[in-house]
């Protein structure tokens, strides 16, 4: 039997093994940094721990967190949305193929850490200044909290507990926010 050749059985193939980009060889290394499992991590904005003015308390890792400052031991409380917290998350650096520049990367953000909180606010209070109460805290200042605002965020955050009691998918979720209500407790009884 004749094997009839095509002009593309002709053409210049990869030297890859399987035409994925990596270099030959390399495809299934377990040294090559594609198939690490634990990826480089770094931060955008980093701090050092000298910088940092705040200390986390307890916090939901989500949208609030209350805060100690290091100098005055003063109670402060911050919120936060996702979207602001990006330069300061740790975030993975995954290696997903080779080019001609060499090694391409995608970059996975992770959840905002304690560090995280600490240097945004500190962030926060160098540009904008700190306040104090209710008003400078839904003005989305590093707020020094009082009787009003730690009252206010007792309430809303009990009521958070009651609505999702039962809710098994929110365990850890529920446990942080357990705390910043014990934190809240303990100030409202000392601010009195």
């Amino acid at each position: 039997m004749k094997v009839i050749k095509s002009f593309d059985d002709f053409s210049i193939t990869p030297t890859f093994e399987s035409g994925d980009n990596y270099p030959a060889g390399t495809a299934n290394d377990p040294s090559a940094p594609w198939n690490k499992e634990d990826y480089d991590t770094d931060r955008e904005v980093s701090l050092k721990p000298s910088e940092i003015k705040f200390e986390v308390v307890a916090t939901d890792h989500r949208e609030f967190a209350i805060l100690k400052e290091k100098a005055t031991g003063k109670m402060f409380m911050v919120g936060f949305e996702p979207s602001e917290m990006e330069e300061y998350v740790e975030y993975e650096k995954i290696p997903v193929g080779r080019d001609e520049d060499g090694i391409e990367y995608e970059y996975e953000y992770m959840e905002p850490d304690d560090y995280a909180i600490e240097a945004f606010a500190t962030d926060k209070a160098r540009s904008e200044g700190t306040g104090k109460g209710l008003y400078d805290f839904e003005s989305s200042k590093v707020a020094e909290i009082d009787m009003e605002l730690a009252k206010d965020m007792y309430d809303s955050l009990v009521q958070f507990l009651d609505k999702y009691s039962s809710s098994n998918n929110r365990k850890d979720e529920m446990k942080k926010v357990q705390k910043m209500v014990e934190v809240l407790k303990g100030l409202l009884e000392n601010l009195k």
